[in-house]
């Protein structure tokens, strides 16, 4: 397997951002993210053919890094980070 290639995000609000990215394989992606560019969680896994994909619920005006996989985390994509949006007063 060849791990998403491509890797876009950029974010859309205060706790959301989206994710494009290139993939011909026929697995669903795990989204993995980190605040502090070391340590990584799933956030989810995406539907197989799926080429973009929404990551809600995250912290206002945070930076964060973004990494894909299509093998449970053994290889990875090319990391991108985005900051979320700040709360306008």
């Amino acid at each position: 397997m060849a791990a998403p290639t491509d890797v876009a995000v950029e974010a859309t609000s205060i706790t959301t951002v989206q994710l494009w990215f290139s993939y011909t394989g026929n697995t669903g992606i795990g989204v993995y993210y980190s605040t502090d560019g070391i340590s990584y969680s799933l956030h989810s896994l995406t539907a197989s053919g799926v080429t973009s994909y929404e990551v809600t619920g995250l912290t206002p005006a945070t930076k964060y890094w973004f990494k894909l996989s299509d093998d449970l985390g053994a290889t990875f994509s090319s990391v991108v980070t985005v900051y979320t949006h700040s709360f306008v007063a």
